[in-house]
């Protein structure tokens, strides 16, 4: 994710291949989705429901979050027809 983005879950399993044989598309955006709730979580009864996650990986979740909205809201802005008839 850190290196190709959200979204570009094809790309990410064709190049890591070996890594990801028996996974999906899917499976991977399902993952990168309950690692976001997880990092996010408020109580930590929420974060140990599926075992801990290690506080490193929940760290770099935020953090390519929080880039990635930044992202996002630049291309609003951008791609933004205020005005327009």
């Amino acid at each position: 994710v850190s290196t190709y983005g959200v979204g570009k879950w094809s790309v990410i399993k064709r190049v890591s291949c070996s890594l990801y044989a028996h996974r999906s598309t899917v499976d991977l955006k399902d993952k990168w989705r309950n690692l976001l709730k997880a990092s996010f979580a408020q109580t930590s009864s929420n974060r140990l429901k599926h075992g801990p996650i290690p506080s490193q990986v929940l760290l770099k979740v935020r953090e390519l979050a929080q880039k990635q909205s930044k992202a996002s809201k630049a291309r609003l802005v951008k791609g933004s027809r205020i005005g327009f008839l």
